[in-house]
């Protein structure tokens, strides 16, 4: 019942409720495009949906995701710090900035898109981690 109505979402309204109300991840479904931002921060989420689109800001920080969705766009800024990423996507794109400092990252890949800046302060990177391509604005680690 509830995974039929969800399967259309599209208001960052709705998706806000969901968390919330502490309902199960599994109630987003994959495929989702929010058309503003999501925030679902200070959570205990350990996933997020496939092939997930915000069209806003994404603030996942202080959950317990140990990766970001494949084919993940975020055409505002994510804020993905404070959880246990070890590895980002391949095909990850970010139109504004990218914060995962705090997680347990040990490399980049290197075809990320970020074309703000990119943070990675409190990481398992090599201190000579070079800067990846497609990273338009200033990189620290």
């Amino acid at each position: 019942k509830y995974f039929k109505i969800l399967e259309k979402l599209s208001d960052s309204d709705r998706v806000i409720k969901i968390i919330k109300y502490n309902l199960p991840y599994e109630f987003l479904p994959d495929n989702l495009t929010v058309q503003g931002s999501l925030y679902c921060y200070r959570n205990q989420l350990t996933k997020l949906p496939d092939n997930l689109t915000v069209n806003g800001d994404l603030i996942c920080s202080n959950n317990q995701l140990t990766e970001l969705p494949d084919n993940l766009t975020v055409n505002g800024s994510l804020n993905c710090s404070n959880n246990q990423l070890t590895e980002l996507p391949d095909n990850l794109t970010v139109n504004g900035s990218l914060n995962c400092s705090n997680n347990q990252l040990t490399k980049l890949p290197d075809n990320l898109t970020v074309k703000g800046g990119l943070y990675c302060y409190s990481n398992q990177l090599p201190k000579n981690t070079k800067k990846p391509k497609g990273i338009k604005g200033e990189f620290k680690l």
